[in-house]
């Protein structure tokens, strides 16, 4: 029985053998050797998808891995300078490369960009004319906040305020401070980006309504960059340095969606916040207050996190129709914010 089972085992274990990858190493360095850290390396194959990223390390170090032999080529980025690009090199089967990239020196001029009063809104702010340079800089932060979310690459200490407002004057009725220490995970939750694509950011039961916030998988998918146009955008305060890309749903989208502004910094191409708000909620009331905001900060390791974030979600409450009054939504009463 014993010699019936051997040969058995040892094909089953050679059928869970994993099969040989393929891997190529390297070290980002500027002209004068330095390290590059928290930089973002992707690996793309010869027709130009990608097939696997990562961050460089303190050292400027990376290593990626891919599934198949081909030929490929790497891509370094990092916020505020042109892409790095490596000559194309081939990855036999089971073989690892070494690969070491120097970042290229060129930093990405926005100061110069004029913004038109009357311009057209763009699906897929990468494909614009006017709208593809700073989309390219927020799209790099953003990429690179969700890595460093994905990865738990930090702990953090965090304060969370939760508020009522009175919902004419503004102010305070109720606070709640509460604390957390020492923890790694997302600064909110964000629904699946199918889900939004499909029901909107807002849902609405009987007796209550659930607000989703935009977080950086959501305004990178392709769900959101086809269901959404975008345009450039000064800032009110001219003195702020900054450059805006404003986004809005594309005409005929029949969900509550979330239309606002991405803000970058002129001068150094760094991604500093995100307003929103909220549409078509179809409230009598408090529908301009129904707003988020989410500011981005840029570690000295180079790795991008949400510093701070906060939402505004009306109260409402059902009560019967009065006269004039045509529909449920007429019924809604704001009571907080």
């Amino acid at each position: 029985m014993r010699r019936a089972l051997l040969p058995v085992a040892l094909l089953l274990l050679a059928g869970a053998a994993p099969a040989l990858a393929q891997t190529v190493r390297g070290r980002l360095s500027g002209a004068g050797g330095e390290a590059v850290p928290g930089a973002r390396v992707v690996l793309v194959s010869v027709d130009g998808r990608t097939v696997a990223a990562t961050t460089t390390d303190a050292g400027g170090g990376f290593s990626l891995a891919a599934r198949e032999a081909g030929l490929y080529r790497l891509r370094a980025e990092r916020v505020g300078y042109a892409a790095t690009w490596s000559a194309p090199f081939s990855l036999e089967a089971g073989q690892a490369v070494q690969h070491p990239l120097v970042a290229n020196p060129q930093r990405v001029q926005l100061e110069g960009i004029r913004v038109e009063a009357r311009a057209r809104c763009e699906v897929r702010p990468a494909e614009g004319a006017r709208t593809a340079l700073v989309w390219e800089e927020a799209r790099k932060a953003l990429e690179l906040a969700s890595a460093a979310t994905r990865a738990g690459l930090y702990r953090f200490d965090a304060t969370r305020f939760e508020r009522a407002l009175d919902p004419y004057s503004l102010t305070v009725t109720r606070e709640e401070v509460t604390t957390r220490a020492d923890y790694a995970g997302t600064p909110y939750a964000a629904a699946s980006v199918e889900r939004l694509a499909e029901h909107g950011f807002v849902e609405k039961g009987r007796d209550r309504m659930v607000f989703y916030a935009p977080d950086a998988d959501v305004l990178l998918s392709d769900a959101f960059l086809d269901t959404h146009c975008f345009r450039l955008a000064e800032h009110p305060d001219r003195a702020s340095g900054l450059i805006g890309l404003t986004f809005e749903p594309v005409p005929g989208r029949r969900v509550p969606d979330v239309e606002g502004v991405v803000w970058v910094d002129r001068a150094t191409a760094e991604l500093r916040s995100l307003d929103y708000r909220y549409t078509d909620l179809e409230l009598r009331e408090g529908d301009n207050l129904a707003a988020g905001r989410v500011e981005f900060l840029r570690l000295p390791s180079g790795s991008w996190i949400v510093s701070r974030w906060a939402i505004r979600m009306p109260v409402v409450e059902s009560g019967s129709l009065a006269p004039g009054w045509r529909s449920l939504s007429d019924a809604r009463r704001l009571t907080a914010i």
